[in-house]
């Protein structure tokens, strides 16, 4: 057998273990930064030609079938079963107690060591990794808690959390931050909460865009610093189940790109996807802990609000209103590939652009 095809054999065999969420849930999905003890955002990524190797783009050609599967038979339920799509806005009272209700615990958990994890004493700005000493944090993080409790009172809630994340871009810088683009979402959502019912339901749409680019950025940067990655591997052993570490980085990093590319352009199957992403979040909480499981708290809630909204006005948007199943399928694949390729750019490109400044 031939060098090539024992590599292809190789790439077939690690890829049809994918969907078993128990082998890589609990790295793939574990924030890096959260536990890694050597992450250096200025030092340099890896090189463009070492990260598009020739096992990467066997992968990545998997996961585009896997895509294009995915999205023929999305465009069938859709036209099957339209009605099943989504919930409108039915039940947009549900979806503020889960979006709501879930930042408030969360700014909660991050006060006054009321989570009891490592970052309760020093006080931590909207994330575990972002410390900060001064107390005035988390004096306005329980007042967002608090003011979330009411309708009326969301827009000054998004105001402080707009002036934490801002906070948060003067303490680490803006390419630090943008792993964390889902708190504009949460900014916006809270600041229409108050608003008319034509801009309200926009919230959620919103809402999950942004915790799709930011799962889709955290997933391009396994590819780009795969040494933060490898430490929490040799740390965790078992996750691996025997595979080589650079191969299930890869891996990795493509299932959680193509779930959270899905939660930005899926229909009939965006339920099951919000699912599957829930379930490997939960799924690395005995791995990683109570830092794991209060970190991931915000997005658990989004990914909860999507499954019950379903598909949105968004979602219908990134479709060919008179393509069939193969055009749309033709498209999406293309995005698919396009956004992938736009992402990686600009990693480097902010990335070297925040080490000069």
């Amino acid at each position: 057998m031939t060098r090539a095809l024992k590599r292809g054999r190789r790439a077939a065999i690690l890829l049809g273990a994918v969907p078993a969420p128990g082998l890589y849930s609990a790295q793939a999905f574990a924030h890096v930064k959260w536990f890694c003890t050597n992450v250096d955002v200025s030092s340099p990524p890896l090189g463009l030609r070492d990260v598009v190797s020739p096992f990467f783009l066997q992968i990545c050609l998997g996961f585009l079938i896997l895509v294009a599967a995915g999205v023929y038979v999305d465009c069938w339920i859709a036209r099957l079963w339209p009605r099943s799509l989504s919930a409108g806005t039915r039940l947009q009272w549900a979806e503020d107690l889960l979006v709501r209700g879930g930042i408030a615990m969360y700014c909660v958990f991050l006060w006054n060591r009321t989570a009891v994890v490592p970052w309760g004493h020093a006080g931590a700005i909207l994330t575990p990794e972002l410390l900060d000493h001064d107390r005035l944090v988390g004096g306005l993080q329980i007042a967002v808690a608090v003011l979330v409790l009411w309708r009326r009172t969301c827009p000054a809630a998004a105001a402080l959390v707009a002036l934490l994340f801002g906070y948060g871009v003067a303490r680490y810088g803006i390419f630090h931050m943008t792993d964390y683009v889902y708190f504009i979402g949460f900014i916006v959502y809270l600041a229409l909460t108050a608003a008319s019912s034509r801009l309200r339901a926009v919230r959620l749409p919103v809402l999950g865009a942004t915790l799709g680019f930011s799962l889709m950025w955290t997933a391009v940067e396994k590819f780009l610093y795969p040494q933060w990655t490898a430490q929490i591997l040799l740390e965790h052993p078992d996750i691996t189940a025997g595979l080589p570490v650079a191969s299930v980085i890869v891996i990795a990093g493509f299932v959680e790109f193509s779930l959270a590319f899905y939660l930005v352009t899926g229909r009939g199957l965006l339920r099951i996807g919000a699912l599957a992403f829930m379930a490997v979040f939960v799924s690395a909480i005995p791995e990683f802990g109570r830092l794991d499981s209060v970190g991931h708290v915000p997005i658990i809630a989004i990914l909860l609000a999507i499954f019950l909204r379903g598909s949105s006005p968004m979602h219908d948007a990134l479709r060919l209103r008179h393509g069939g199943p193969a055009a749309n399928t033709l498209a999406i694949c293309s995005l698919y590939l396009v956004t992938l390729s736009v992402m990686i750019v600009m990693y480097y490109t902010m990335q070297l652009t925040a080490v000069r400044t």
